[in-house]
């Protein structure tokens, strides 16, 4: 056999040569795509912790609201207690126990018809002396 010329060795090379570049090429991809999917892993990572800290100061705040949604509630109901409120409406705002002269008791039908409407209301106004 005799020595391959040097236009037969400059075509194998070629072939060599491209098919380096083809292997190359090709790894050069999949890492790559592997390096593009573990820099998306961590980016969503990053997210999911940045999520649950966020979740917690949420919650956090939840319950802080929630207490003072329980304290509103009960200052509330200490500001509207009826003898709260006669006391300020004595006290403060000079107002006092009506007597029975003062006292009028509006009855109404029953039957809740309306049936005393008719006469503009001249009648429906009875006063009870017994108070």
């Amino acid at each position: 056999m005799s020595a391959p010329s040097s236009s037969e060795v400059s075509v194998i090379r070629k072939r060599m040569t491209a098919g380096r570049n083809r292997y190359v090429l090709r790894a050069a991809a999949i890492a790559a795509m592997l390096a593009a999917a573990g820099i998306f892993h961590v980016v969503n990572h990053g997210r999911v912790v940045q999520a649950g800290y966020d979740l917690g100061k949420i919650e956090r705040r939840h319950r802080e609201l929630l207490r003072e949604n329980e304290q509103l509630k009960m200052e509330r109901a200490t500001l509207s207690a009826a003898s709260r409120l006669e006391v300020i409406a004595r006290d403060r705002l000079g107002l006092q126990q009506p007597d029975a002269r003062q006292v009028v008791t509006i009855r109404m039908p029953s039957d809740g018809s309306g049936a005393g409407a008719s006469d503009n209301g001249a009648g429906s106004a009875k006063r009870d002396s017994g108070r």
